[in-house]
């Protein structure tokens, strides 16, 4: 069950101290990862197979943090775990273009809100960094944004895919933009095959990052939990719901 007040008081809070493969729990390290992550570099990195990423830090506005607390609204939602229900370690939120479905991952379902100017805000400079770094217009076009808040370090998301086909097509041909704000947290990749293949971002304060082409298909990532990080951290996640009539849409 969604507890909007909850959730919202928990939002404001944190912030002002700091600022669909199932999800496995993430400790940045996983199955078979003795070698050290490769530190991932800003500009487009191929990862071979048709996967590529874009990281360009700061390129969206630290800035949007304050709106993004107190516009969006923040949910906290309930999920299963080995027979138990907890509560989900971090907030969710969706919001989307007219038209657009709802969305439903490990098994809760998302109903879209308009979007809100400060992840419009946010879906400009995404798009804007992949146009500079020359990613073809097609892959920009995002009608969807799943909004995660992570209100500390013991806020985390397991490994996954982005790779619901459903909903945002083939995963050998996908785009998803993110934008990071706030605390800077580790954003952990690895390739499927091979779990000790590893890069490890720190991502915050207006970071944008595109998972580009066959990397849903061949890469998972995560957030681990952290002791120590006492911050708030938002991130925004763009997609293109292959459901929806219109492609982009402007509230």
């Amino acid at each position: 069950m969604a507890t909007r007040k909850r959730a919202r008081q928990s939002a404001l809070s944190w912030a002002a101290a700091g600022g669909p493969v199932a999800p496995q729990p993430a400790s940045g390290r996983g199955r078979g990862s003795r070698r050290p992550p490769r530190i991932g570099a800003p500009g487009l990195t191929d990862l071979g197979a048709g996967a590529s990423l874009l990281y360009a830090p700061g390129a969206a506005p630290p800035s949007l943090l304050a709106d993004l607390t107190t516009e969006v609204d923040w949910l906290q939602r309930d999920v299963t775990v080995f027979g138990r229900t907890v509560p989900q370690k971090r907030l969710v939120a969706y919001q989307a273009s007219p038209g657009v479905p709802p969305y439903t991952y490990s098994r809760l379902t998302l109903d879209p809100a308009p979007f809100s100017p400060s992840v419009l805000a946010a879906r400009d400079a995404v798009v804007a960094a992949g146009v500079a770094a020359g990613v073809p217009a097609g892959a920009l076009r995002f009608n969807a944004c799943l909004c995660n808040l992570y209100r500390s370090g013991a806020d985390a998301m397991g490994w996954h895919a982005d790779a619901e086909r459903a909903a945002y097509g083939d995963a050998r041909d996908m785009c998803v933009g993110s934008a990071s704000f706030g605390e800077a947290r580790e954003f952990f990749l690895r390739r499927a095959a091979d779990p000790s293949d590893r890069l490890l971002f720190r991502l915050g304060a207006g970071d944008v990052l595109l998972m580009l082409g066959a990397t849903q298909a061949h890469w998972q990532h995560a957030v681990p939990a952290r002791a120590g990080v006492a911050g708030a951290r938002v991130n925004l996640t763009f997609r293109r719901d292959v459901r929806a009539a219109g492609w982009w849409g402007e509230g």
